[in-house]
């Protein structure tokens, strides 16, 4: 993300947002996709934990015509 906080807070909302929604598991689907692959071929260097991160809520602005999550 580099210094661009706009995107580092997207990340975030989408991280949040995976976290909080049961019915959203694009992190789980992320993780098996693109990681999960590739722990077999990386032997005993880890790559990454299959555990979602614990993000707290952005500060962002909710639209009255969005779904809000917690």
């Amino acid at each position: 993300m580099g210094e661009n906080p706009a995107l580092k807070k997207l990340v975030d909302l989408t991280l949040y947002r995976s976290l909080k929604d049961p019915k959203d598991d694009r992190w789980e689907n992320a993780f098996q996709t693109n990681l999960q692959t590739e722990v077999e071929n990386n032997g005993r260097t880890p790559i990454a934990v299959g555990l979602q991160p614990n993000v707290d809520k952005p500060d962002i602005r909710d639209l009255p015509w969005e779904d809000v999550l917690p």
